[in-house]
């Protein structure tokens, strides 16, 4: 097993441009759950409320709200990934505040810290209180402050 969870399953994401409604989106996690993976084995659903690389599609709060429903019904946890439309990028500082929903958790990183490798993750306060004191890192790659500081450029 690599870095990443062997079972990751890709569903729809509603872009009317094309051809892909709110219902076929949600209908394509039906399918997930019929043919791939019970619901109860599903850990979480990590969606972009505004797809960055997908080629900036924004989800409706209608849909999103589905979502929600569906993650309740399910015991399933919602993660928003916030990493492009986050830092205010969308007239709020988050993209989901627009959405009349509470992710579960939310990651962003990138427009937070200027050009700094900086991330970040919230979340509901027994989803955070359960991780570890330490167990949460990442962007642990160098960077220009603490060279500037150790070279007093």
């Amino acid at each position: 097993m690599g870095l990443m969870p062997g079972h990751v399953y890709r569903a729809l994401y509603p872009c009317p441009l094309h051809g892909i409604s709110e219902d076929d989106a949600i209908a394509s996690i039906h399918r997930i759950f019929k043919n791939d993976a019970a619901p109860e084995d599903i850990a979480a659903i990590v969606i972009e409320p505004v797809q960055g690389e997908g080629g900036f599609y924004a989800a409706t709060p209608a849909f999103m709200q589905r979502l929600r429903a569906l993650c309740d019904e399910h015991g399933i946890m919602l993660i928003a990934d916030e990493v492009q439309s986050g830092a205010g990028r969308t007239g709020t500082l988050f993209a989901m505040e627009q959405m009349g929903v509470a992710p579960d958790l939310t990651t962003f990183a990138k427009s937070i810290a200027g050009g700094f490798p900086l991330a970040g993750v919230t979340g509901r306060a027994e989803v955070m209180d359960a991780v570890a004191p330490g167990g949460l890192g990442g962007t642990y790659a160098g960077n220009r402050l603490p060279a500037w500081r150790r070279w007093k450029c």
